[in-house]
């Protein structure tokens, strides 16, 4: 539990330090991963009557950048990156055009919604 936003910056700092950057042909410092950070705020107060707790949550995503295998002429590693990269953008992409869809009205029999297909749509599911 932190309890100001020092704290916070901190953490933040820490997450940035460990994320995953790489050299490939296009980017000398690209990134290799998504990065997600998630800050939940609880409020909690009490009159004479009740009692009440307010959750709110803020999620900061950096999304690493899709890759063209050609372009990048990466092999081994980067290339498995590049390619996990891609299929998490897909699995959101697909997610987010289902939602607007649904929420268009072109989409009224739109009952599911692809949120398993990848760690990063599960995370961002709510």
């Amino acid at each position: 539990e932190l309890t100001s936003p020092d704290q916070v910056d901190s953490i933040l700092e820490r997450c940035i330090t460990n994320r995953t950057l790489a050299d490939t042909m296009l980017n000398s410092t690209s990134s290799r991963s998504h990065s997600l950070f998630k800050i939940i705020l609880k409020l909690s107060y009490s009159s004479s009557a009740n009692k009440c707790v307010i959750d709110s949550s803020l999620c900061i995503v950096d999304l690493a950048g899709s890759e063209r295998a050609s372009a990048t002429n990466n092999t081994g590693q980067r290339m498995i990156e590049g390619a996990n990269i891609n299929k998490s953008l897909l699995a959101l992409g697909n997610c987010i055009t289902l939602l607007s869809d649904r929420n268009e009205g072109k989409g009224k029999n739109i009952s599911h919604i692809p949120y398993r297909d990848s760690k990063l749509t599960r995370l961002l599911k709510d």
